[in-house]
C-alpha cells in the first residue's frame, strides 16, 4: 500500500523528463526566439529575429525581401548607426529593378533609436523609400542626410497600406509628385513622429502626436 505513492511519483517525474527532453530539442530548433509573440495572440509560432549590426547586413536584409521574404512574424533589430555615404545603388526595400510588383515588408523594423544616414534613391518615374510598401511596422528609428525622389517617396516608406510607423525621427530631403517626409502615401498609422516637413505627402488614415523638429504638434 505504501509503494504506490512511491509509484505514482516516479511516473510524474518520469513524465517530467519525458516533457523537458522533448521541450529542448523540439521546442528550441529555431536560433533566434522571443518570450514575446506579434500582435496575433492566437499565433503559436515564436518571433524570429534578425540582427543588423553593420551596412552589410541591411544590404543583405534588403535584397532578402526584394526576393519576396516579406518577413511576416519576423523582427528585425538594428544595433548600430548605419552610414551609406559611401555606398551606391541602396536598394528600396521590396522593389525589384525592372518588376512593377513590390514586396511588401510585413515584420517589424526597431531602430533601437539608431540613426541612418547617408542614404541617396533618385528613382523619379516609380517609388522611392527605404521600404517601397509597408504592411509591417517601423519603429524607434532615426533617419537623417539621406536624400529621396520619385513620383511617390517618403524617408520611410512611399507607401503605408496598413502598417505603422512609430517614435520615429527624420531629417530628410524628398522630392517629387506625391512626398512626405516620413511616409508619401499613408492609409494606416504614423504616431509620434518627428520630421523636419510634413511626416506625410497624402494622409488616409492616422497621424498623431507628429511634430516638425523644433516646432509644435503637426
Amino acid at each position: 500500500m505504501h509503494n504506490k505513492p512511491k509509484k505514482v511519483l516516479k511516473i510524474l517525474f518520469g513524465i517530467l523528463v519525458i516533457t523537458a527532453v522533448l521541450g529542448l530539442t523540439l521546442g528550441f530548433s529555431k536560433k533566434y526566439l522571443l518570450a514575446e509573440f506579434m500582435t496575433n495572440e492566437e499565433s503559436e509560432e515564436p518571433v524570429i529575429i534578425t540582427e543588423i549590426n553593420n551596412e552589410e547586413e541591411y544590404l543583405a536584409f534588403a535584397h532578402s525581401v526584394n526576393k519576396d521574404n516579406v518577413y511576416t512574424g519576423q523582427v528585425v533589430n538594428l544595433h548600430a548607426d548605419l552610414d551609406f555615404s559611401d555606398y551606391e545603388n541602396v536598394p528600396v526595400i521590396g522593389v525589384i529593378e525592372g518588376e512593377s510588383s513590390v514586396a511588401e515588408f510585413n515584420g517589424v523594423f526597431d531602430g533601437n533609436g539608431h540613426k541612418i544616414s547617408g542614404i541617396q534613391i533618385a528613382r523619379n518615374d516609380s517609388i522611392s523609400a527605404m521600404f517601397g510598401k509597408l504592411t509591417g511596422v517601423i519603429k524607434n528609428l532615426k533617419i537623417e542626410d539621406c536624400s529621396f525622389s520619385g513620383n511617390v517617396c517618403g524617408a520611410i516608406a512611399a507607401d503605408n497600406s496598413s502598417g505603422a510607423v512609430l517614435n520615429c525621427y527624420v531629417d530628410a530631403e524628398v522630392s517629387g509628385e506625391v512626398k512626405g517626409t516620413a511616409v508619401g502615401r499613408n492609409y494606416s498609422s504614423v504616431l509620434n513622429c518627428m520630421t523636419s516637413a510634413e511626416a506625410c505627402g497624402e494622409n488616409y488614415g492616422k497621424m498623431r502626436d507628429c511634430y516638425l523638429i523644433g516646432k509644435q504638434n503637426i
